[in-house]
């Protein structure tokens, strides 16, 4: 028997969240009946084994034409495949009609993606000022890829391997562009700057506001090997259940069974009859 206990100790609300921060336990238990004293192990681990799903491409939005990505790459500028808990990433922002200079982050939130039991939504972003900026850092215009990006870390909600991540981002027209926002860090109780910005129930004129939103699917160490034993388990008995055969070889086999039944009907008949006719001859009317 074994479970995987998780201790909060990030100070990171709703407890569901999971960070670097936490404590992690894998307890394994002896139970059998063999011994009179049971015997266990804990193993403490924090490394987590993390992929991607294709990020959501935001649709043509009118007036005006703008369309945007929401992506979540490594340290490398990659795509992220594969990650453990609590490594840097990134959040980034792109458009190919909007420059950092004409966009803005109004709101994020994460979502746990199917699991069972309560979903508690977490807000990672809000008002345009992250809540938590040593697990989501404030966004940052970089122009030399013109793009908003924001540093990331790893993280997991109990109940799914899936996280999918919501954000609101709003387009600004004209040279003005979006304004800058002053957000206050509750731990340290500092100053800094986002380029987010609070979000309005009307938008203002020149101002469009989109959704985005990725995927990221979260492994604990052993969850991903078990997943590939099971899948090599059922697709095992999928072989073993059925057989393969050729259009060639079916269509063969169905006529081969079909002149094979017609046979044996004819030979049922045949022997009816005969069986018939000698009754006849040994009771004449």
């Amino acid at each position: 028997m074994e479970a995987l206990v998780v201790v909060s100790l990030d100070g990171v609300l709703p407890h569901q969240v999971t960070t670097e921060w936490d404590r992690f336990y894998r307890v394994s238990c002896d139970v059998s009946m063999d011994k009179m004293t049971k015997e266990g192990s804990v193993v403490v681990t924090t490394i987590y084994e993390a992929s991607s799903q294709n990020t959501t491409v935001l649709e043509v939005a009118t007036p005006p034409p703008v369309t945007a990505e929401l992506s979540i790459l490594n340290q490398l500028e990659e795509p992220l495949h594969k990650a453990s808990i609590g490594d840097p990433l990134m959040l980034v922002i792109t458009s190919e009609q909007a420059g950092p200079h004409n966009m803005m982050i109004t709101e994020c939130t994460a979502t746990r993606v199917g699991g069972f039991g309560d979903s508690v939504p977490f807000t990672l972003i809000e008002n345009g000022c992250p809540r938590y900026p040593a697990l989501v850092g404030p966004v940052e215009q970089d122009f030399d890829k013109n793009r908003l990006k924001s540093d990331l870390r790893a993280f997991r909600l109990d109940g799914s391997y899936d996280v999918q991540i919501i954000c609101s981002i709003m387009f600004c027209a004209g040279p003005n562009g979006c304004p800058v926002s002053n957000c206050l860090d509750s731990g340290t109780r500092e100053l800094f700057m986002s380029h987010g910005r609070k979000k309005r129930s009307t938008t203002m004129e020149g101002q469009t506001e989109e959704t985005l939103s990725a995927i990221i699917r979260v492994l604990a160490k052993g969850e991903e090997e078990e997943l590939q034993l099971n899948n090599q388990t059922l697709q095992s008995a999928y072989d073993h259940d059925v057989v393969c055969m050729s259009e060639t070889w079916f269509l063969s086999s169905i006529i081969s069974v079909s002149v094979c039944c017609l046979i044996l009907s004819t030979l049922i008949v045949i022997w009816g009859c005969h069986s018939l006719n000698n009754t006849r001859t040994k009771f004449p009317l």
